[in-house]
């Protein structure tokens, strides 16, 4: 005995399928039932008055004006001194006049970057810079210690201010740089 799979033609049950739809609705018979659009249903006017149609539309757009405005004003009032980072300005200013060789002026941008943050370690830095460029070794050896108090194992503003110090003969700062100092 065979198994009903092997005997089973799926080719042969489509063609089937397909002849018995065929039969029952055949192309004459939908095209029968087939009825196009006549142009007499059209009315020609979409439903409420045109009047009514141009009033919805006016009210519309007067309201997405509104809602436009208003955005605008509280975008307005938005400190964009956060969003857009004022102090970022003033960063890439101090870096293009240190890059120009205007120390001097990179100084005055790093003292105003001070102002907003004074406890950046990148603006004070960048202090330090412009002061070792312009030779301004007192305001130096005032950003050096703030660094070494904020940042303790910075060993690169250890060892500078310990040059400053010395080139000063300072010998009792020495002493405390040495005892505050990291081992």
């Amino acid at each position: 005995m065979k198994s009903a799979t092997a005997d089973f033609n799926y080719h042969n049950m489509e063609n089937e399928l397909l002849n018995t739809v065929m039969e029952d609705e055949n192309m004459a018979g939908m095209s029968q039932s087939f009825q196009p659009y006549e142009q007499d249903d059209y009315e020609g006017e979409p439903e409420g008055e045109p009047t009514k149609q141009w009033g919805k539309l006016a009210v519309a757009l007067l309201l997405s004006v509104l809602l436009f405005g208003a955005l605008v004003y509280a975008l307005k009032q938005f400190p964009t001194e956060y969003a857009y980072g004022k102090a970022d300005e003033e960063y890439i200013n101090c870096l293009r006049f240190m890059a120009e060789g205007d120390y001097e002026s990179a100084g005055k941008s790093a003292d105003l970057l001070l102002k907003q943050d004074k406890d950046s370690l990148a603006y004070l830095a960048l202090k330090n810079t412009a002061c070792e460029k312009t030779d301004d070794l007192e305001t130096q050896l005032v950003v050096l210690q703030q660094i070494v108090k904020k940042d303790q194992d910075n060993y690169f503003a250890y060892k500078q201010l310990l040059k400053l110090l010395l080139d000063q003969d300072a010998m009792p700062e020495i002493a405390e740089l040495a005892k505050a100092a990291p081992p």
